[in-house]
Order: structure tokens, then sequence, then C-alpha cells
């Protein structure tokens, strides 16, 4: 009501999102909201215990545009039960939805939390205790090597901006093209 206003950010969960919030937010100056919508791959929300479904990930999104505000995704790759085809269905997710940004980590455990205790075991040597550390590299053994996560996540990371036509240069392209088949060879394993 005093005039000018100073625009914002926000971070939300896509199962708690409604139209009246975004409204409301919009209105207040955010100019963007973002998500953990993590995954596309259900079977992979539940065994993160995120508590919400792929359907609250679309209508979030939908919602988000329809108050004419702009969406964000943080999505994590390298859950020690992530397969390939979970992987797929987050990229499929990602040219679905088409949130404005995306944002794409290697899965982390922070000390004294279950993800934690459950890879405990499994640490990689000399990773020590990774609690705010996020160098995108996997800190334990998991199903796939630390190398494919870091394509994976080129991947994932390039076809967004490809399919947002942002910073796309013939360079870009050209490494979209080689991250392809560099995925499909590596997540064999």
């Amino acid at each position: 009501e005093r005039g000018p206003r100073l625009p914002f950010e926000s971070l939300s969960r896509v199962d708690t999102v409604d139209a009246v919030k975004l409204k409301m937010l919009r209105e207040a100056g955010c100019i963007r909201v973002w998500y953990g919508a993590e995954s596309r791959s259900p079977r992979m929300l539940e065994h993160m215990k995120l508590g919400f479904k792929v359907d609250d990930i679309r209508e979030a999104a939908r919602l988000t545009r329809e108050a004419g505000l702009q969406s964000g995704f943080f999505i994590i790759i390298g859950h020690p039960e992530e397969k390939v085809v979970d992987l797929d269905l987050t990229r499929e997710l990602l040219a679905e939805t088409r949130p404005d940004f995306c944002g794409i980590t290697v899965m982390y455990p922070f000390s004294n939390t279950p993800f934690w205790e459950e890879v405990r075991g499994r640490m990689h040597r000399g990773t020590g205790n990774p609690a705010g550390e996020n160098d995108n590299r996997i800190r334990f053994r998991s199903r796939y090597s630390g190398a494919f996560y870091e394509v994976a996540r080129r991947l994932i990371s390039k076809e967004f901006e490809v399919a947002r036509g942002r910073n796309v240069s013939a360079l870009d392209r050209l490494k979209l093209r080689a991250y392809r088949p560099l995925y499909r060879v590596m997540g064999r394993g």
C-alpha cells in the first residue's frame, strides 16, 4: 500500500501451494517460486519419503504459471535406489512441466539424518562429514559411478537449457549430442 515493493523469490512445497497463496505472493512482489520437485519417479518420491505425488508437482507448475509467476524446480539425482528409468522420468517431467528455472544436484548426505544413516557404511574414503558441502559428486558407493552422475547432471541441465532456449550455443548443442550416448552407455552398469 505504501508504493514500491522489492521483488523476491519464494520456496514452497508442491503439496501445500494453491491459487490463493500464489496470488498473495504475486501481489506482495514475488516473481518466482522454487519447489523441491526432486524426481518424476513415484518410486523415488516414495523412497525419499517426501510426502507428495507426481501430480502435486504438475499441479504446482500449472498453478504457478496461471498465477503469473515463474517456477523453479530443484531436482535431486544419485539416490542409491535410483535407476536410469527413474532419471528418464525426471527428464520427461522437466519437458512436460517446463519450469522457468531448474537446479540439479547430486544427492549427498547430511550427518545425523536418516539418509546419512542409510549410506554411512558406504561412504567413499576421505569424504569425512559432508554436511554443508555440495560439489555435485557422489560421496557413497552407489548403483552407478560418479562419472555417470556427472554426465546425467550435465545432460539434464543441457536438455533443460535447450528446451528453454537459454544460453544455447553450437557448442552446447554439440555437448548435448555427446552426453546422450554417454548417458546410455554408462547407465547400463
